[in-house]
């Protein structure tokens, strides 16, 4: 069990710098706003943005990009990426019981933005390769463990490439929130068996990782369920 386990992290790790290089090709290609938004929800300009005399205000929502409605955040990047000639894009917006438009315009991603990215994919990679060094010399549950958080930080520090098919948009979102939500479990139960205790029947340690992975995998469920629902609006 244990080396299926490995073959399929070390296939990840691979898919992970795989998707992570046509990642930073399609951002360093993409156009640039300077919107700051979580979710679709705008939060500030930055200060380089040459939209920041729109008028948009915190909490506003935007609905569609020329008049197409995103599925996700995912689908939303392919309809802001996608635009490499730098038109303008009409914004959809929603504040409170208003609804109103906003033309936003686009420049080349300036070179500060490039190299940032750039250096977390560099870390990313870092963490990729002591990952697989780690795994290779420790074939066991905490070379896996530790193998497994490398990855993780890995796949949240790095991106993936920009794609218009509708299956990877979802599948984009699933892995991330899972990841995301097991993070933590994954780290907690390294904490508990490193450097190589042993877990005794009976003791706090061994009942805290029978339950330690019900919390993430309800958490994980309702995402789950509210993404799938989010998505076929």
């Amino acid at each position: 069990m244990i080396r299926v386990i490995r073959v399929v992290i070390i296939g990840a790790a691979v898919l992970i710098t795989f998707l992570a290089f046509f990642g930073i090709r399609d951002s360093s290609r993409s156009p640039y706003t300077g919107i700051q938004h979580h979710n679709l929800v705008f939060q500030d300009f930055r200060r380089d943005s040459p939209n920041t005399d729109l008028a948009l205000q915190p909490g506003d929502k935007f609905l569609s990009v020329d008049g197409i409605v995103p599925r996700n955040l995912n689908h939303f990047n392919f309809l802001t990426y996608s635009n490499v000639d730098l038109k303008p894009q009409v914004y959809r917006v929603s504040r409170g019981d208003s609804v109103f438009e906003v033309t936003v315009k686009s420049i080349h991603q300036p070179c500060d933005r490039l190299y940032s990215r750039l250096s977390r994919m560099v870390v990313g990679f870092t963490f990729i390769l002591v990952g697989f060094i780690v795994i290779l010399k420790r074939p066991d549950i905490l070379g896996i463990l530790f193998t497994l958080n490398c990855l993780i930080f890995s796949f949240l520090l790095t991106e993936r490439p920009v794609t218009s098919i509708r299956f990877f948009h979802i599948a984009g979102e699933v892995a991330h929130d899972f990841l995301f939500t097991f993070l933590a479990a994954f780290f907690f139960h390294f904490c508990l068996i490193f450097p190589g205790k042993e877990i005794v029947g009976g003791t706090w340690r061994s009942r805290a990782i029978r339950i330690l992975y019900f919390p993430p995998t309800i958490l994980f469920l309702g995402i789950f369920i509210l993404a799938l629902l989010n998505y076929s609006i």
